[in-house]
Parts: C-alpha cells; structure tokens; sequence
C-alpha cells in the first residue's frame, strides 16, 4: 500500500493480514497527487507514478519495496489529472494527461 500525505509513503504487506509500519520513500516536496502503480520498464514489478506539482514523476522499482530517487518523466507541466493504461494494445502502459483549457492564440 502507498499513499501521499503530503510525502509519499509505503506499507509493505506482511503477509499475514496486517501491514508494518509506513516508510516514507518520497519526503514532502510541493504537492503530489494522482499516484499509480504501473510496470513501466517492462522488468515485472510494478514502478510508482505519479504528480509532483503537475509534472509526471516515475520511480523504477527495485524489488523488495525500495524504488530508484524520482525521475520527472516529460517535459510538460501544469496537468490536472492523468492515467495509465494500454490505450494503443500493445501490451506497453501509456499515459495520459489532461491540462486545463487555454486561451485561443492570435496568429
């Protein structure tokens, strides 16, 4: 189980119906939402993403509950919200964002 309050925390299973204590993997840095678990890196363990003020922010599992320091993963900011999903069916976990509505430029 991981969950953000405002850091980003793990709670590893046990394994017998209880979880140990929560370590915090990610410290407090600006407001980070819309957490996932998705494979990114096709190795089969399941990587930690999510919004760090807006930017994807991606950290590759490691196994055993340790996950690699947090890598902004494109180069755009400013989403409100996003997904992970195989939207094009080739087995791969895409992303998708959605930012807020702009205003018309004049060209």
């Amino acid at each position: 189980m991981v969950y953000s309050s405002p850091e980003l925390c793990l709670v590893l299973n046990v394994g017998d119906g209880t979880f140990g204590q929560p370590s915090t993997i990610v410290p407090a840095s600006g407001n980070t939402t819309d957490l996932r678990a998705a494979d990114l890196d096709g190795d089969g363990a399941e990587d930690l993403v999510f919004m760090v003020s807006g930017r994807p922010t991606w950290m590759r599992s490691e196994g055993g509950g340790v996950f690699a320091s947090p890598v902004v993963i494109g180069t755009s900011g400013g989403f409100l919200g996003w997904d992970i999903a195989d939207m094009d069916g080739d087995g791969d976990p895409d992303r998708s964002g959605r930012h807020p509505p702009r205003e018309p430029s004049a060209q």
